[in-house]
């Protein structure tokens, strides 16, 4: 039979109104509306409201499975514009193998008589998917005709299984439900049973019904308390009895887990570096308690279970985050009688309040030794950014990162000897003991409660290294250490770190309260041109500027007001939608309409807002009162601000207020004036254009070049493949475990490596920076799997080794693996056997003074 749309108004959006047919989303996201042509009702495959850059393409299944389909197809044509596409049709059966496929080569508004045909043996189609060859431009407006196929009813009976898009988040202590909907085939109607493959650790899952006698079914998954962030792809299996299929069907779904409770810190406590007090000596770790929002705390600090001889101490006993704080730093203190071992013992550290009652193991062994003494460890950090945002400013502290130190082993991995962080100054300073003459070093990392920056090739937080000192003379002076780009001229990832700290500190020492989302990651992607907010994580492009002259942090303020407007406003599902309807991540400018798609109040109210809260608004004259104008909202949002009484603090907090009415009331600007009239009664709104004269900006914002970045990847990832060459040459001469963290250093390196070729092709595809915002549930995925690879190569290599290295040092590197595979404590010193060089052309460090600050 043969299915048109002839008989279906004009504006139809498809799903079942044909006999035998269901269309489905092509992606997950595009539809099939009917539109009128020049040869009559047509059947137009690019209906996905407000997603401008989803691409064109059908999706369609059959009531029974198919010998033969045929499709008379062709691209409606677009203004201006000639397009020629390949377009190819391929038949799937209900595990969605591929089992025919046809191409043919249309030209856009030659009329829509070419066909399409696939043809088998056996009746096993089940599913047709009609997309375009290699359309980077997105320029293929896919158009149907009709449909021919054999069968309505009858035949085998069969099914397949369709899911949410995106992933599914699973808070620890709270359940979700995951809605699957069966489609059946021929007459399918008997049980089918569900089994799914392992969940992330901590969670539990059942499927209801199960088995199932209809279409469709809820997967409900729960979370335990103590759950650690993971992200894992999940595999829904549907068994059937003989009367509803053949065979298995499956379905993969990304699910990730975020817990309650983090703690950073370290997963070890080794009493060698202890401060000896006459016949006893103690070791003192900082740990930080990083909270979600929905905990506020009170929570109890203990330590239980230390072994004999053992006293311990967590200080404060009670979390209060004080100011709305996100994280709290509590310090550990352990003391022991000096001269015994103690055994390798696992500590808890629990934490309790309402609701809450989580256990973190610490695991406590080593000797105190006698003679231990002092030696202190000081230095400065700071950075220079790119003199066209802040000229004449020179030398900034970096204040507030995270510090750690290390004594280096040159035949084993270095050993974590301590902690702290850069006061406002930039400075550091910490009192380590030691019994014998070594040399140590200190690590910066981008990495503090409120924010982390890391580099999206290799998952860590961004860090380096200082020059090695020996500790013999009871003072290592690090000096003033300058972070910088291109001899001042570019931004480093120091400037970006401290721009999104500042803007998230405003909300605990301005306003007293915590930052909605709590705290966040910044990702450095090389492939990226313009930075990008991915609900509750930005994707920054690497070398972007973090402002203007006179703004200095304008840029890194924008992306943040992203991240807490969108959490305010709802979950992440939530801004899934809003994202397809509004369309986020468009270039955009002040006084213009997005630079691609068509303008609504939608995306102007998310980029209105994060203007007037990153002190960027300018009116638009001409548009001074149009809402889906970007501009226009930001400058009613200052107007708004202004009538507010008190300080700027006071306005600030009073707009945000508005923002918290509750989530998913305000869209537009017109939604928060609604709110900010219930929020403020006795204060008159005025007009939106009030206050509006002059010049409009005309001008779009700032975007890197794409040969630019191209020429600042290529040398990164020669760099990392040169790594690869200096290991295996020192593979050569290395024996017992440096054998095996060289070879799992290559292993790792050529991960990223990879990874970074990947980003490398993203950017040579190019494309609109809405096509990188969808691929985020992606990335975050693959970032897991990496995660995990990376934790695998690491074990393998202290496995392998243990064979090989002489009994005595078995028991660390046993030590090693436990901590890899047990602890829940996030200690970045174990992240990594080898670290890895500085790549080529990144951020460099200049010594600015050898001792002394500035």
């Amino acid at each position: 039979m043969t299915d048109d749309f002839t008989g279906l108004p004009v504006g139809t959006r498809l799903d079942d109104q044909l006999p035998g047919i269901k269309f489905l989303k092509y992606g997950g996201m595009v539809g099939g509306i009917v539109v009128d042509s020049v040869s009559g009702h047509v059947a137009s495959f690019n209906d996905a409201p407000g997603c401008e850059f989803c691409g064109s393409g059908a999706r369609i299944s059959f009531s029974a499975l198919q010998r033969s389909v045929s499709l008379h197809v062709g691209l409606l044509p677009v203004t201006g514009v000639t397009v020629q596409q390949d377009l190819r049709l391929t038949g799937l059966d209900a595990g969605g193998m591929a089992v025919a496929t046809a191409i043919a080569n249309v030209t856009a508004g030659t009329g829509f008589d070419t066909t399409l045909d696939l043809a088998i043996a056996e009746p096993r189609i089940a599913t047709v998917v009609l997309e375009a060859v290699n359309d980077p431009a997105l320029l293929a407006a896919i158009a149907v005709r009709d449909i021919t196929f054999e069968e309505t009813t009858g035949g085998q009976a069969d099914f397949f299984l369709v899911g949410p898009l995106g992933e599914t988040l699973v808070q620890g202590g709270a359940a979700a439900d995951i809605p699957v909907t069966i489609m059946r085939i021929g007459g399918s109607s008997g049980a089918i049973g569900f089994t799914f493959s392992q969940l992330p650790a901590g969670v539990t899952g059942s499927v209801n019904p199960n088995p199932s006698l209809g279409t469709g079914i809820t997967l409900h998954l729960q979370a335990d308390a103590s759950s650690m962030p993971e992200t894992r792809l999940v595999v829904l299996t549907g068994t059937p009895t003989p009367s509803a299929g053949p065979a298995p069907r499956s379905l993969a779904m990304v699910i990730a887990t975020t817990p309650k409770l983090r703690i950073f810190g370290p997963a070890d406590i080794d009493f060698a570096g202890c401060n000896p007090q006459g016949a006893h000596g103690s070791v003192t770790r900082d740990y930080w308690v990083i909270r979600d929002p929905s905990i506020s705390g009170p929570l109890t600090v203990s330590l239980e279970g230390l072994p004999a001889d053992v006293s311990g101490t967590a200080d404060p006993q009670t979390l209060t985050f004080p100011g709305g704080a996100i994280g709290e730093r509590v310090t550990v203190n352990i003391n022991t009688i000096a001269g015994p071992t103690v055994p390798d013992t696992a500590v808890t550290l629990r934490l309790v309040g309402s609701g809450i009652d989580l256990p973190f193991t610490v695991l406590v062994h080593g000797s105190c030794p006698q003679q231990n003494r002092n030696f202190v460890i000081r230095g400065q950090f700071g950075y220079l950014n790119a003199n066209s945002v802040e000229p004449g400013v020179g030398f900034q502290p970096l204040i507030g990162a995270q510090v750690e130190f290390f004594r280096y082993r040159s035949d084993w991995y270095d050993d974590k000897v301590g902690e702290t962080s850069t006061d406002d100054q930039g400075r550091f300073s910490l009192d380590l003991y030691a019994s014998i003459d070594g040399d140590y070093y200190a690590r910066l990392r981008l990495f503090s409660p409120e924010v982390e920056v890391e580099d999206a090739d290799n998952s860590s937080v961004w860090s380096i290294d200082t020059a090695h000192q020996s500790n013999s003379g009871g003072l290592i002076e690090v000096g003033t250490i300058q972070i910088s780009r291109d001899g001042g001229e570019g931004t480093p990832r120091a400037a970006v770190w401290q721009g999104f700290r500042n803007a998230a500190r405003e909300f605990p020492d301005k306003f007293g309260e915590a930052v909605p989302g709590g705290f966040f990651k910044v990702q450095i992607w090389r492939g990226h041109l313009t930075p990008l907010t991915w609900y509750d994580e930005v994707h920054w492009a690497h070398g972007y500027r973090t402002g203007e002259f006179g703004n200095p942090y304008r840029a890194t303020t924008h992306e943040f007001s992203h991240v807490f407007r969108d959490v305010l406003d709802g979950p992440e599902s939530h801004w899934h939608g809003d994202d397809l309807l509004y369309v986020y991540g468009r270039g955009h400018g002040s006084c213009i309409a997005p630079v691609t798609g068509s303008a609504n109040a939608g995306f102007a109210f998310h980029e209105g807002w994060a203007e007037f809260w990153s002190n960027d608004t300018t009116c638009c004259p001409g548009d001074e009162s149009n809402q889906d104008i970007e501009g226009t909202v930001a400058h009613d949002l200052e107007n708004l601000a202004g009538k507010l009484p008190g300080n700027v603090s006071d306005r600030r907090k009073g707009m945000l207020q508005v923002l918290q009415r509750g989530p998913n009331l305000i869209h537009s600007d017109e939604e928060f004036r609604r709110e900010y009239v219930s929020q403020f009664p006795g204060i008159p709104l005025g007009n939106i254009s009030d206050g509006c004269s002059g010049v409009e900006n005309r001008h779009a914002y700032f975007e890197l070049d794409p040969a630019w970045q191209r020429e600042n990847l290529m040398p990164a990832i020669r760099a990392r493949q040169k790594a690869i060459t200096g290991f295996k040459q020192q593979q050569r001469y290395s024996t017992g475990l440096r054998t095996f963290m060289l070879r799992a250093a290559i292993e790792e390196t050529s991960v990223i490596i990879q990874r970074m070729n990947e980003q490398l092709a993203e950017l040579d595809r190019g494309g609109p920076p809405e096509r990188y915002l969808k691929q985020a549930p992606f990335q975050r995925l693959r970032r897991a799997e990496f995660l995990s690879m990376r934790r695998a190569i690491q074990v393998r290599a202290l496995r392998d080794a243990c064979a090989v290295v002489p009994p005595e040092q078995r028991h660390e590197i046993e030590r090693r693996i436990r901590l890899l595979e047990e602890s829940r404590i996030e200690d970045a010193a174990l992240e990594t056997l080898l670290p890895l060089p500085p790549v080529a052309g990144d951020d460099a460090t200049t010594p600015l003074r050898e001792d002394g600050y500035k």
